[in-house]
């Protein structure tokens, strides 16, 4: 919300800051964009409706990909445990 308002702050104090004169929906969009390196393409959203849409699906992935990374990390630090726990048996000669 920091950046958010920071964009809204500078977008009013020079008009020319961004592409666009952004409202506070605008700013929030674009500093989720930037967030979470969607990056900046020829298709862009331009009502308050779609920027609203387009900005919930970009934290919803970033929210799933946090959680798919820990599942990862969870499933790696589990089969560890359990290969350490298991005997190790030495090859016969």
């Amino acid at each position: 919300m920091l950046l958010a308002g920071t964009y809204f702050v500078m977008a009013r104090l020079s008009v020319d800051s961004l592409s666009e004169p952004l409202t506070r929906t605008g700013v929030m969009y674009f500093t989720v964009t930037v967030l979470s390196t969607v990056a900046f393409g020829h298709i862009t959203a331009r009502t308050e409706t779609a920027r609203l849409v387009v900005t919930g699906q970009m934290i919803a992935d970033l929210v799933v990909l946090r959680l798919a990374i820990k599942i990862i990390v969870l499933a790696v630090k589990r089969g560890r445990a359990a290969s350490a726990a298991r005997p190790r048996r030495h090859p016969a000669h």
